[in-house]
């Protein structure tokens, strides 16, 4: 940064985790567990989602806004 007083600093970056919710799906696309894990960013709560759902298959949400839903077999 330079000593220029135009120049206005940059907030740090926002590394405060979020609640998002992993919802495990059975082979019909029906609800058969669900739980929270905790991210600081959409990646992470998909990546630690992957990793928790054990190729099942499975949706992620962050409130009312899904993420996306994963089949067994496409992560």
């Amino acid at each position: 940064m330079s000593d220029d007083k135009g120049d206005l600093p940059t907030p740090p970056p926002s590394f405060i985790p979020l609640r998002y919710t992993i919802v495990l799906l059975n082979e019909h696309g029906e609800w058969i567990d669900i739980g929270s894990i905790y991210a600081v960013d959409d990646a992470e709560a998909l990546a630690a989602s992957k990793i928790l759902a054990a190729g099942q298959s499975f949706e992620v949400w962050l409130g009312f806004h899904c993420l996306g839903s994963f089949s067994g077999t496409e992560h």
